[in-house]
């Protein structure tokens, strides 16, 4: 086999133009939606925004779930197969298929859990209508045109479904009762871009579509369940935080401590563009290479790290200035949750520098997992007491505590892979 060098011409461009196009995904991810906050906070009131974000949460919790690890195995699994078509739709069309079974299953239950807690209520029908964002998330297989280093045109997709909600959301929620329509018009907007994606594999032939075979499906479970307890035990400090925090507060102190961690997260997605597109080179180099892994990692170290440590102060020196602008003065509640969550850009950082960039590729999935599993099970012995203590201060705490413990014990994995390549 033919390894392509990371300092070749050729691959240096694929990778720029993937951290470029990340960098569209992430503001199309985040940046575009932050621009309705301002507008949302102020239209739909502390109570009806708050309603409106703990609907949100609830569904990332979903988007987790049906995820299934498979944004990270199968980037890289598809980054490895890259030059053999057949294999590479083989191991898609297993993963994407097992992602519909659990949209099934999951719509099932949300179904019949919603019903029991709340009827046939306007409550209910804001989760039924939430969950056109899981199926539009699942509709859109980025994890695909990532393993295969096609980011660009995913980018271009993202993008037009994202701005394209954007009038919408102006004209048709104004007031209160506009809660139902800001969903719904979320959900649209990435139900557009699986849309325009599963037009663009069939026009450029990019898979070899054929019936994916149950043997396949279990192999892919068996060699993907790790990565799942790993994201799922991340969601234990990420996405299911706020939905743990929606059940000892009320809807409009959800709504300040989203907005500080939408603030949060919008910084990230700036940082967050370099390390994903290495993903599937790092896979790649670590197999075949890894005197060019090493390289590419210290150049990736060198930049990521200052730049996030900077972003982090930013966030805290600016926090006042950034809520008002963006919430105003009815959010001020919301500048302390910032300020406690500002250092997570460095650690987030730092722990994607290590764990996506060494330890996934190099040690393993289970490896990996292994390290987010026993963090996130040993964080629930004090997510809850914060949360039910300090409310929103004991989640930003939480938070911004869970990772800088994670950042620190992949640097320290990550450090030992190396030292044991360089022997």
């Amino acid at each position: 086999m033919t390894v392509v060098s990371v300092r070749s011409g050729k691959d240096k461009n694929r990778i720029r133009y993937n951290v470029a196009a990340l960098s569209v995904l992430q503001v199309a991810n985040y940046l575009i939606p932050l621009i309705t906050i301002p507008y949302l906070a102020r239209v739909l009131g502390e109570d009806g925004f708050g309603k409106y974000s703990y609907v949100q949460n609830v569904m990332q919790y979903m988007m987790l779930l049906t995820d299934f690890g498979i944004s990270w195995s199968g980037t890289k699994k598809i980054a490895t197969l890259r030059n053999d078509k057949k294999g590479y739709s083989e191991a898609f069309i297993s993963r994407w298929t097992i992602q519909w079974v659990l949209v099934y299953l999951l719509g099932l239950f949300l179904l019949v859990f919603v019903v029991i807690k709340y009827g046939f209520t306007d409550e209910a029908i804001l989760y039924a209508a939430g969950y056109i964002m899981v199926i539009g998330n699942v509709m859109m297989p980025v994890w695909l045109f990532h393993g295969l280093e096609k980011m660009r045109a995913v980018s271009l997709m993202l993008v037009i479904g994202r701005i394209g909600i954007i009038p919408s959301m102006y004209f048709l929620v104004r007031d209160i009762n506009g809660v139902l329509w800001g969903i719904i018009i979320f959900g649209l907007g990435q139900m557009m871009s699986g849309i325009i994606s599963l037009l663009w594999i069939k026009k450029d032939g990019l898979i070899v579509w054929r019936l994916p075979g149950l043997k396949n499906m279990y192999s892919v479970i068996k060699e993907d369940y790790m990565i799942f307890l790993s994201t799922l035990s991340m969601s234990l400090y990420t996405t299911i935080t706020p939905v743990v925090l929606g059940g000892y507060v009320s809807p409009g102190v959800v709504g300040y401590y989203n907005m500080g961690n939408k603030v949060r997260l919008a910084a990230q997605a700036f940082l967050a563009p370099f390390s994903k597109a290495l993903y599937p080179r790092m896979s790649y180099l670590f197999s075949f290479d890894g005197v060019a892994a090493y390289r590419l990692l210290k150049y990736s170290a060198l930049v990521m790290l200052p730049l996030s440590l900077l972003v982090s102060f930013l966030i805290y020196y600016f926090s006042y200035d950034i809520i008002k602008v963006i919430g105003g003065d009815k959010y001020s509640g919301a500048v302390l949750i910032l300020k406690i969550l500002s250092p997570t850009p460095f650690f987030v950082s730092l722990s994607s520098v290590a764990g996506v960039q060494v330890v996934l590729p190099k040690g393993g999935s289970s490896y990996f997992s292994n390290i987010y599993i026993t963090v996130g099970l040993i964080g629930l012995v004090f997510m809850f007491p914060l949360i039910m203590y300090y409310k929103e201060v004991g989640a930003a705490l939480f938070l911004s505590g869970i990772e800088c413990v994670i950042g620190f014990v992949m640097c320290w994995h990550a450090v030992k892979i190396l030292n044991d390549i360089e022997r």
